[in-house]
């Protein structure tokens, strides 16, 4: 009678089983794009090198399908579709069936933005393949369901400058000072204008490793009285400002970049992040602003597919996608003094 060969897989992970979509907390099994996880077994049974996690002899061949009907015999995705394979450091490599010495039983994947857009699971399957006391060789299978997660976030918050300086108390500055201020004879009026305000809002995106699409929002300013934009940039972590390309008067404006943001992966940080300034110039001309003025910026963006605006950015509990530009924050400029005649008349303003 054939002696029978128990083989036990015990799967060690960096993160947990739980399907946590919905939620927010990244892992190995809802990994987000762009950040390498490592999934490791160790083997055990009569017979079988339990040396420790490595150096266990055996083949070890690791292999992601879809097809959740056939995961034994199903099709297989090869490496660079929707995820990378790493074999640096003693990884494994991918889907290696031969009597293959450079397997191992820890394998490093990273999955890609298609990974997300797909919507479907993906199924992370080994099969070792051990000898017993050298006297027979015996297989065993497991198989890791995988639900990639869009965990890509945006904030914004206002800062004193392009430093990203924090408001010591509310985001308030002070209105430019008066720059010119003309007399016309014909009409008997003054024409006062009223200088540029230079406001800067700080992004901070996360969740994934990659580029994306930035893109804000600006208000309506009082166009009436020519207030208008004069320019929109970004700057990235080199020190670069790109243009959002805002159109030169006072409408409300949604602007997306024609360059793409990077969220660098950083060995050993949880969430990739990266900060972004933004810098929204304001020409004043004719608005005295004697009552103060709210500027309030939005920011959103995409990223995947063709275009990077496959995906959007999520609620902070990952149950969905944040609203069309719903985060925002207020910068006010303060109102200019309002100055009444005591004594004398003072001449009439062209408004």
């Amino acid at each position: 009678m054939k002696k029978l060969i128990f083989l036990t897989v015990t799967t060690v992970l960096f993160g947990a089983f739980a399907n946590v979509y919905g939620q927010c907390e990244e892992k190995a099994n809802s990994p987000a794009a762009g950040v390498p996880h490592v999934y490791q077994v160790a083997v055990s049974g009569p017979g079988y090198n339990s040396a420790g996690n490595d150096g266990q002899t055996g083949i070890y061949q690791w292999y992601v399908t879809k097809d959740a009907t056939d995961l034994l015999n199903g099709t297989i995705l090869g490496d660079d579709s929707d995820f990378n394979v790493a074999v640096e450091g003693g990884f494994s490599t991918y889907n290696s069936t031969a009597n293959d010495p450079t397997t191992t039983n820890k394998i490093k994947l990273t999955w890609k933005t298609e990974a997300i857009t797909s919507g479907d699971p993906y199924f992370l399957v080994l099969k070792y393949t051990g000898s017993s006391y050298g006297t027979c060789d015996a297989m065993n299978m497991k198989v890791m369901k995988i639900e990639p997660l869009n965990r890509f976030m945006l904030d914004i918050e206002p800062v004193q400058d392009e430093n990203g300086t924090e408001f010591d108390a509310d985001a308030r500055v002070c209105a430019d000072d008066v720059d010119g201020a003309s007399y016309d004879a014909s009409a008997d009026k003054v024409t006062y204008t009223y200088g540029e305000n230079t406001l800067y809002y700080k992004i901070t995106a996360s969740g994934f490793a990659g580029q994306w699409k930035p893109q804000i929002k600006l208000p309506a300013l009082e166009d009436a009285k020519g207030q208008k934009y004069v320019s929109a940039h970004w700057k990235d972590a080199t020190g670069t400002w790109h243009d959002f390309g805002v159109s030169p008067d006072g409408t409300e404006q949604e602007l997306t970049s024609t360059d793409l943001a990077t969220i660098p992966y950083v060995e050993g940080v949880a969430v990739p992040t990266q900060d972004y300034i933004v810098r929204v110039v304001i020409d004043n001309e004719r608005f005295e602003n004697k009552s103060g003025q709210d500027i309030e910026v939005a920011t959103d963006g995409t990223y995947g597919g063709d275009d990077n605006d496959a995906l959007k950015d999520q609620k902070d509990n990952c149950a969905g996608e944040e609203g069309e530009f719903n985060d925002k924050k207020i910068i006010k400029i303060k109102a200019r003094p309002n100055i009444n005649a005591t004594s004398g008349e003072f001449v009439q303003e062209i408004h």
